[in-house]
C-alpha cells in the first residue's frame, strides 16, 4: 500500500495537474449539463409551481425544466396555459390570467416533485 502512495507521490507535477483537471471537468459537466438543460426547459419559471403553494422548489424547478412541456390548455378558457408530463402528455397544472389562477388539474406522486 505504502509503495503505491509513494508512486502517486512521484508523479510530475504536471500530470498531477493534467490529472486534477480531467477530474474537474467531468465533475462541472456532470452537475451543470442537467443544470443548463433545465434551465433552458419548456415551462417558464415562474410556471413551474406544480403544488400552486406560490414557491418553486429545487425538485420543482429541475423536473419543469426536464420533465414538462408548455401548451394551451385542452378543454379549457383559450387564455390558459397547462404543464403537462412529456412522458404520457396528461396536464398536470392550469394556469390563467383570471381566478383561478393556478388550479391543480392532478396530483403528482411525491418523488415526480
Amino acid at each position: 500500500m505504502e509503495r503505491e502512495i509513494r508512486t502517486i507521490h512521484r508523479m510530475p507535477r504536471r500530470a498531477r495537474l493534467v490529472l486534477l483537471a480531467l477530474a474537474g471537468v467531468s465533475v462541472a459537466t456532470l452537475l451543470g449539463l442537467p443544470t443548463l438543460l433545465a434551465a433552458v426547459g419548456g415551462v417558464p419559471w415562474a410556471a413551474r409551481d406544480f403544488d400552486c403553494s406560490g414557491v418553486v422548489s429545487v425538485g420543482e424547478w429541475y423536473s419543469g425544466g426536464l420533465d414538462y412541456g408548455w401548451r394551451h390548455a385542452i378543454g379549457g378558457p383559450p387564455e390558459c396555459m397547462e404543464v403537462f408530463s412529456l412522458k404520457d402528455g396528461l396536464a398536470v397544472v392550469q394556469r390563467c390570467p383570471g381566478e383561478p389562477r393556478c388550479r391543480i388539474v392532478r396530483r403528482l406522486p411525491k418523488n415526480d416533485r
